[in-house]
C-alpha cells in the first residue's frame, strides 16, 4: 500500500497519482498495514443508515462491515455521484466524475454496501428510530450515522448572488464554473487566501485567465498554519506566476447589476473581476441534527467514540465536533469515520485529534506545513534550515513543535513533533 505525504491518504499500489489530491508518485511513501483485531458485533442482524457521501461516510460503512458481515447497511447522499475525492475538484477540474470516485460501485456491491443517490433526509425520529427522505419516504435504522458534512460559508457581502459569483464544494460547483462563458473574461478574484482559494486561483490561472487577484482578510495568506517568512514566500511565489494577492483586504461590496463586474474594497479600490469565487471556510450541516434533538455547536458534538447525545447516533467528519474542535480536513474525517463505524457495530475505539497537517499543491510548487510554526508570539522559537527547502520551529523547551517544507517536500513523512 502506498500514503501520500501531502494529504494522508492510502491506496494501492497500483495507482501513479495520488487519487484524492492528484500529486505524483515521489510525494508516496510504501507502508506495510497491520492487521487490526476487532471485536465483531452481536450476532443480531442490524439496519446502519448513513446519512452523507463523503469519505467519513464510506469509512465508516467499511469499518461497521469489517465487524459485522450480515447487517444491512445503507449510504444516503443527496449528491447524483457516488462518494469521490472532493480535495481533488480545484486541482483536476475537468476529471470526469467516474475518474474521482472513491470507490466503483462494484467495490461497494461487494461488500453488500448499498448507496441511495439524490436522496435528501428531510427528518430524523429518534424515538421511531426512523428517517424521512424528501416528503415520506421513510427508513428504519437501528443505528444511524450522522455525516452529512458541511457547505461554503458565504459571508453577507452586498450582491453576493449575482452571476458570476461561485463557491467550490461538490462537482456540480465545478461543473457551473466550467459553463460560464469565460472566452473574453481577463479578470478573476478569489474571496479567502487559504488552500482552497489558492487552489482555486491557480485553476482560474491555467484555464487562461490573464488577471487573477486572491483576496486576503488576515494581514498575511494562513496566519495560523505559516510563519511570516513562509507567508511572504508563498505571496512571491503566487506574484510569479501572475497571482496578485491583497491582504488585509476588507470587502464593501460586489460590483454589478446582474453579472458580477469586479469588487469594491472598503478602502475605495477597485477589483476587476467577472468570475468570482468565495472560499472562506466551511460551516457544518446541522439542520437535522438540531431538529432532532441532538447536542451541537460548531458541530454536532461526540465523545471519543463519536457517539452523540442520543447513543443510537453517530456522528463524524466536517459536521462533527470532538472536544470543541473540527479543523475539516480530509484525514480527520477519514479517522472519525473509522470511529463511528467501528464504535456503532460495537467495537470499542477512540478517537484522538492529530497535528492534521496543511497541504497545498499549485503554482508549480508544493507545501507542507504541521504544528505550531511560530503562531504563539509570546512564545520564543528557535528556527532550524536542515536543508533548503525545510524549516523546523523549537519552542523555549527545545521541542520540536511545527515544521514547512516548501517546493520540495519529499523529507515530510520523517519529521517527528514532540509537543
Amino acid at each position: 500500500m502506498f500514503k501520500c505525504i501531502v494529504c494522508g491518504a492510502v491506496f494501492e499500489q497500483s495507482e501513479t497519482v495520488c487519487p484524492v489530491c492528484g500529486v505524483g508518485p515521489e510525494n508516496f511513501e510504501i507502508i506495510q498495514q497491520e492487521k487490526e483485531e476487532f471485536i465483531s458485533s452481536p450476532a443480531k442482524q442490524q439496519i446502519y443508515l448513513i446519512i452523507g457521501g463523503g469519505p467519513a461516510a464510506v469509512y465508516a460503512a467499511e469499518a461497521i462491515r469489517e465487524r459485522d458481515q450480515n447487517s444491512g447497511i445503507c449510504i444516503l447522499t443527496e449528491e447524483k455521484y457516488l462518494p469521490y475525492n472532493r480535495p481533488i475538484l480545484t486541482k483536476k477540474p475537468t476529471a470526469p466524475p467516474e475518474t474521482i470516485l472513491m470507490h466503483k460501485k462494484e467495490w461497494y456491491d461487494q461488500k453488500n454496501i448499498c448507496v441511495l443517490t439524490e436522496k435528501k433526509v428531510t427528518k430524523i425520529s429518534p424515538e421511531l428510530h426512523e428517517i424521512i427522505v424528501g416528503d415520506n419516504e421513510k427508513y428504519h435504522y437501528d443505528k444511524l450515522i450522522y455525516a452529512t458534512g458541511a457547505h461554503c460559508f458565504i459571508p453577507d457581502i452586498q450582491n453576493n448572488g449575482l452571476y458570476g459569483v461561485f463557491a467550490i464544494r461538490g462537482i456540480e460547483d465545478i461543473n457551473a464554473i466550467a459553463s460560464f462563458p469565460n472566452s473574453d473574461i481577463e479578470d478573476a478574484a478569489i474571496i479567502g487566501g487559504g488552500v482552497l482559494g489558492l487552489e482555486a486561483a491557480w485553476m482560474l490561472k491555467k484555464s487562461g485567465i490573464k488577471n487573477i487577484t486572491v483576496l486576503e482578510a488576515s494581514e498575511r495568506i494562513m496566519p495560523r498554519q505559516l510563519d511570516r517568512e513562509s507567508s511572504e514566500e508563498l505571496c512571491k511565489i503566487a506574484s510569479q506566476k501572475g497571482i496578485n494577492i491583497i491582504t488585509s483586504a476588507e470587502i464593501e461590496k460586489i460590483n454589478g447589476t446582474q453579472a458580477a463586474e469586479g469588487i469594491t474594497l472598503k478602502d475605495g479600490k477597485f477589483v476587476p473581476a467577472r468570475i468570482i469565487i468565495i472560499s472562506c471556510g466551511i460551516r457544518a450541516n446541522l439542520s437535522l441534527a438540531k431538529e432532532c434533538g441532538l447536542e451541537t455547536g460548531k458541530g454536532v458534538k461526540v465523545n471519543s467514540h463519536c457517539q452523540t447525545s442520543n447513543p443510537e447516533i453517530f456522528a463524524c467528519g466536517d459536521c462533527a465536533e470532538f472536544d470543541g474542535k473540527n479543523y475539516g480536513l480530509w484525514a480527520q474525517a477519514l479517522a472519525m469515520g473509522k470511529t463511528a463505524g467501528a464504535c456503532a457495530a460495537g467495537d470499542n475505539v477512540t478517537f484522538e485529534f492529530s497535528n492534521y497537517p496543511l497541504t497545498f499543491s499549485g503554482m508549480d510548487t508544493m507545501l507542507y506545513a504541521i504544528g505550531d510554526c511560530m503562531s504563539n508570539p509570546e512564545e520564543k522559537y528557535t528556527v532550524e534550515r536542515p536543508n533548503p527547502h525545510t524549516k523546523i520551529f523549537r519552542n523555549s523547551d527545545g521541542k520540536l513543535c511545527g515544521a514547512v517544507l516548501t517546493g520540495n517536500i519529499t523529507g515530510a513523512s520523517s519529521i517527528k513533533l514532540e509537543i
